[in-house]
């Protein structure tokens, strides 16, 4: 929606606000932190005033009800309906930190706010009468929403595309992601585009995205890494090839994922602890995975025998090995040479 540059809603609001008595004025700069991007509360601004907090509570709700006076909101209009249609636009949510800070940036990108617009944004969707407010609680993110009977019907498809994530039990691309909501969204008549099912998604604070912008549910380790081998495992899954440790402290530290310095040593640690890793040469690591087997060459020597249904013959067994370890076949023979545990026949190797 196309705006008045001259038009500037900071500046109307300031206007606006001196149309209030100076105690409601003040209650309503203090309460939206219009000044200083700081909000208070209730109780802070009842100790200043030496009031009750529900005091404080009924000069705010009498001040923004003299602001929804008709001759004072029609100055706001332009304002509100920009809002309203960017809400409207995402499929009737939108996710409060988003509308506060990088949308509200994108909605008015034409005014140049002397102060952060956040606390500015927030009094108008107070006043605005086509705005809801959804607060916070453990599975959802406090949104605002244009549409009420809306809201149901995305937690239930939001939901349902948690439980496909959870039965996936691996993480998605963005297209997929966004396929696998657009048929829940369908289902319960929502808005499909893209724009609305990405704001739909982001209301939830059991999906979540990693830094090579995979989807899935947030406790996932390949999600959100906590500590060094959840990061490791996250880049070896990534890059889907058995790196040196050097390699994945490096990696670690290309992608962002260290806050700060990435140790090699510090790295291998915690490689070696972590039963999801497999040390398959000297100092490189790959998962278990991708079909890796913990131990040392006979250990892997005397799984593949086991497994096997018939002797297997040298060349056998080294193919074998060299499938999960970076060693040179003289190791492999070596290895092989233990009578204790393997016994050569006239058809090959067994255990012996």
């Amino acid at each position: 929606m196309n705006m008045s540059a001259n038009n500037h809603p900071q500046k109307v609001i300031t206007n606006l606000i001196n149309n209030l008595s100076p105690k409601q004025k003040d209650v309503i700069i203090k309460r939206f932190g219009l000044k200083d991007g700081k909000r208070r509360t209730l109780e802070a601004i009842g100790d200043e005033h030496g009031i009750t907090r529900e005091r404080v509570r009924q000069i705010e709700e009498d001040a923004l009800n003299n602001l929804r006076k008709p001759q004072l909101i029609s100055q706001l209009n332009e304002f509100l309906n920009a809002l309203q249609s960017h809400i409207e636009n995402h499929g009737n949510i939108k996710k409060e930190d988003s509308l506060l800070g990088k949308d509200a940036h994108t909605i008015f990108a034409q005014h140049k706010f002397t102060n952060h617009p956040k606390p500015f944004i927030h009094l108008l969707l107070a006043l605005g009468k086509s705005f809801e407010r959804h607060n916070e609680t453990k599975d959802w993110h406090s949104f605002w929403t244009t549409d009420k009977s809306t809201v149901a019907n995305v937690k239930l498809a939001v939901s349902a595309l948690h439980e496909k994530l959870k039965n996936h039990n691996q993480p998605v691309d963005k297209e997929t992601l966004i396929g696998f909501a657009r048929d829940f969204a369908k289902q319960k008549n929502l808005s499909t585009t893209d724009q609305a099912l990405a704001s739909y998604i982001s209301t939830s604070k059991n999906i979540n995205s990693n830094v090579f912008e995979q989807y899935g549910l947030a406790h996932w380790p390949e999600i959100n890494p906590r500590g060094m081998k959840d990061k490791a495992y996250l880049v070896l899954k990534r890059l889907n090839k058995p790196l040196h440790f050097m390699q994945v402290a490096s990696e670690i530290e290309k992608a962002g994922l260290a806050k700060k310095q990435a140790h090699p040593q510090t790295v291998h640690n915690e490689l070696i602890k972590d039963s999801r890793f497999v040390l398959v040469g000297r100092g490189t690591y790959a998962l278990t995975d991708w079909g890796y087997v913990p131990g040392t060459i006979k250990d892997v020597i005397a799984k593949s025998l086991s497994k096997s249904p018939k002797p297997l013959s040298k060349e056998e067994i080294v193919s074998a090995v060299l499938d999960q370890r970076q060693v040179k076949e003289n190791t492999i023979l070596l290895n092989l040479q233990n009578r204790k545990l393997f016994k050569k026949t006239g058809e090959g190797y067994i255990l012996a």
